[in-house]
């Protein structure tokens, strides 16, 4: 993709360069896999990029048209962006490079849609992305950036919760979010609350609108922490103990990248007569260990 992109960010001398070591896993599925018709587009895209300690998710806006295009289109721009990033930069210079990449992408995709109105007019893609910094003074740190309604988590071994570090840019407050995601039954939910799982699938933000800057935050990691990226086909399907039950169990992490996106998958494909929680999507999961 030929994208003029952000300028070079001045380095700091609080960053401290060293190369990273992780566990990655990895895997994706479209929404469905008909031997007869063929698998149709997957609208998830993703990307790994160890060497510079950087991770993304994005999912296309199901029901419009270009949804593949639209995450394809940001993955391999904030990859494409990332990559040019200096290896000293603190979290503060990072941020801002973050912001820039993010809303760059952001209008470009909306002139994607401008361009194409017949097939594309409200073309956009949800996103999350993670990288991972070391400091010399402080706590190393993970920069955390999303739009829309895919998520970021860490495991913490010793405490063993499960954090959901990104709020979804939708109806619903992060503490109903919270509630719904060990949500095994909506018999007890108040008529507001109905409404809002009801709605969870909408979004507020989405790169490819024109105005969506992204939400960013800083958190102190330790060695050993465990990071999940997911499309919300994973966490719309699965509740926060059946995750908890893939990334801390036995297994490398890419086999419970393919063991979380299975499972979900298998959850979106009985039907909700059966699991209430269930629906279809293209399903995308990261997971990798800071070392």
């Amino acid at each position: 993709m030929s994208i003029n992109g952000p300028s070079g960010f001045p380095s700091t001398p609080g960053a401290k360069k060293e190369q990273i070591k992780f566990d990655i896993g990895e895997a994706t599925l479209p929404k469905e896999l008909s031997p007869d018709k063929g698998p149709k587009p997957n609208e998830d895209a993703f990307f790994t990029l160890a060497e510079k300690a950087a991770f993304g998710v994005f999912d296309g806006m199901g029901g419009y048209g270009g949804g593949d295009i639209a995450s394809s289109m940001a993955r391999d721009y904030v990859k494409q962006e990332v990559e040019k990033l200096q290896d000293d930069l603190g979290p503060e210079q990072l941020q801002e490079a973050i912001k820039v990449i993010f809303n760059t992408i952001d209008q470009h995709i909306h002139r994607k849609g401008i361009e194409n109105p017949s097939t594309m007019q409200d073309i956009g893609t949800v996103g999350s992305f993670v990288k991972i910094i070391k400091t010399e003074a402080d706590a190393d740190k993970a920069i955390i950036a999303h739009v829309g309604d895919c998520r970021v988590y860490r495991l913490r071994n010793d405490s063993g919760s499960l954090d959901q570090l990104t709020s979804d840019d939708g109806t619903s407050s992060f503490e109903i979010q919270q509630k719904f995601n060990n949500l095994t039954s909506t018999e007890d939910l108040e008529y507001e609350e109905d409404q809002k799982w009801r709605g969870r699938f909408y979004v507020t933000k989405a790169l490819g609108h024109g105005i969506s800057a992204p939400n960013i935050r800083v958190v102190d990691i330790i060695q050993g922490d465990i990071f999940l990226l997911t499309s919300d086909g994973i966490h719309d399907n699965l509740t926060n103990s059946e995750i908890v039950s893939i990334i801390s169990g036995p297994g490398t992490n890419e086999s419970k990248a393919k063991a979380l996106v299975q499972k979900a998958w298998d959850t979106g494909h009985v039907g909700k007569e059966v699991n209430f929680r269930s629906k279809k999507d293209d399903m995308t999961a990261i997971v990798f260990t800071y070392k």
